[in-house]
């Protein structure tokens, strides 16, 4: 695992297990935060593809439908 996905993957775990905030607004935030992340560092735009595209695959339908236009804006710089 290279330094960019490290940091996404313990920046993710450490937001998922915050149980003040419902699942719609952990998702919600995790959107905002990786197009932030994106912006900053473009370099990261082919890490966050992977990792939003797996949850997208793997949540259901109702879940990840938040993570679409992300997905697509992904799709369109990595």
């Amino acid at each position: 695992m290279k330094l960019g996905e490290l940091l996404l993957s313990a920046a993710f775990e450490l937001f998922v297990r915050d149980g003040t905030l419902s699942s719609d607004e952990r998702l919600n935030s995790t959107v905002r935060i990786l197009e932030d992340v994106v912006m900053r560092w473009p370099a990261l735009a082919g890490r966050c593809k992977k990792f939003v595209d797996s949850m997208v695959d793997d949540l259901p339908s109702i879940q990840s439908r938040v993570l679409w236009p992300l997905a697509v804006k992904l799709r369109a710089i990595a």
